[in-house]
């Protein structure tokens, strides 16, 4: 079994030949002899063995084992939305959880009536499907998730449309859950009518050096629209060197309750959130820990975040060390007590809200008067916020609030239109 003809240093491009089975156009983005091949019709091909490979000269693999994907509707799944899928789909991915074989849905609807859970595996895995033209339906009667990895290691799902169908009084859940992940990834999805879209977390947070055994986990370029149900968006909990990047929230509920649409919780370490759209929810950005005497998320980024139409924008909860950067953040249309565009929590003296910088910040429409734009309550210290244009707001604001037993906390605003001839703060540290 030969590949040749590569395009550069990290791209082998050429045939893959198995006797007398031929793919064309195969990609190999590694320099290593065991990954994923793909063919222009998007069908994985997982390939293992002892090989050479050499990306200087023309590359040769040999003794390779080809492993096709699972095709579902071989293996006797409905693509029509008629028949339960779930017990199918539990034997394919306990197959693939030793095999490390791919699962392909071609387009179609696909029933899930009860929760599929997949608890370890051995080999990482991908699912995926055709984009929108592969429909997931969940019809779950518990509040569950609709499939549920456990202690999952290198599993992607990607290139699915997941729907939620309460026609038949099911509940709301969450679509994808990975519980204590490594290496786990969700790219290219869409989810609507849902509780939460992804859910990764780590389910003991007291296991012992936390962060650094459930790490490089990615959520990437995915679409949520809520449909206005009182749920959560994407969420990361204890996870280290992981991300969501891309992503878009919509339509949750913005009139009470505490669900957000992008979150780091708890001790998240060294994670991104970057490059993503939130537009109708309560809380928009929350990271950090509300758990009573507990650390806070440490040396995260927050950047090039747009929220819009939601009570409160970004919320920091005992977080260390960490960065937020070029937001904007649009209020138009809330008037609710308690809102906030940058907020600043504590969750007891031991763990205050410290050493954090936001900075590139644009505020917009924000026109309650009896509440502070910046609110930094208790034990918040050695923060830094500088708000490059507050815009189209009312005069009167009040700019920023400071708790008691703050310190060293500094607020600048830089431009500000509309006059502002009565803009106050709560004491001095502006």
């Amino acid at each position: 079994m030969n590949i040749g003809n590569y395009g550069d240093e990290t791209d082998l491009q050429g045939t893959l030949t198995d006797g007398s089975n031929t793919l064309p156009a195969v990609s190999f983005i590694s320099d290593s002899s065991t990954g994923l091949y793909k063919t222009p019709q998007g069908l994985g091909v997982s390939v293992q063995g002892t090989a050479t490979l050499d990306i200087r000269n023309n590359a040769l693999i040999s003794n390779v084992d080809v492993l096709e994907p699972y095709n579902v509707l071989y293996h006797g799944m409905d693509n029509t939305g008629q028949t339960n899928c779930s017990a199918i789909m539990l034997t394919l991915i306990t197959a693939s959880a030793s095999t490390g074989r791919s699962i392909y849905f071609p387009r179609g609807t696909y029933l899930f009536t009860s929760s599929v859970t997949l608890i370890n595996n051995s080999k990482g895995f991908r699912i995926y499907g055709e984009g929108k033209e592969t429909v997931i339906i969940g019809d779950l009667s518990s509040n569950s998730s609709m499939w549920w990895f456990q202690d999952a290691s290198g599993i992607t799902v990607g290139n699915i449309y997941f729907d939620w169908d309460r026609r038949n009084g099911s509940l709301l859940a969450r679509a994808l859950s990975f519980s204590n992940p490594s290496d786990c990834q969700t790219n290219n999805c869409w989810f609507y009518d849902m509780q939460s879209p992804v859910f990764m977390y780590v389910d003991n947070s007291n296991l012992p050096d936390t962060n650094q055994i459930y790490r490089y986990n990615h959520i990437r370029d995915c679409f949520f629209d809520s449909n206005g149900n009182d749920g959560n968006g994407y969420l990361m909990v204890s996870l280290s060197y992981s991300s969501i990047t891309g992503c878009t929230a919509i339509n949750l509920r913005n009139d009470g309750g505490v669900n957000f649409a992008l979150q780091l919780k708890n001790e998240c370490y060294q994670c991104i959130l970057s490059d993503c759209i939130v537009d109708t929810a309560y809380r928009a950005v929350v990271f950090g820990n509300g758990q009573i005497n507990a650390l806070g998320c440490q040396q995260c980024v927050v950047s090039n975040i747009s929220i819009q139409n939601c009570f409160q924008g970004i919320t920091l909860f005992a977080t260390v060390n960490c960065i937020v950067k070029n937001c904007v953040i649009d209020m138009e249309g809330i008037n609710q007590s308690q809102m906030a565009a940058i907020s600043f929590l504590f969750n007891s003296i031991n763990h205050p809200c410290r050493d954090n910088s936001v900075t590139g910040i644009t505020i917009k429409n924000f026109l309650i008067t009896t509440e502070a734009i910046i609110r930094l309550n208790q034990y918040s210290n050695d923060n830094l916020v500088v708000v490059d244009m507050l815009d189209d707001s009312t005069a009167s604001l009040l700019l920023a609030t400071f708790g008691f037993n703050t310190a060293k906390n500094k607020v600048i605003f830089r431009e500000k239109t509309g006059g502002f001839a009565t803009a106050t703060i709560s004491n001095s540290e502006l």
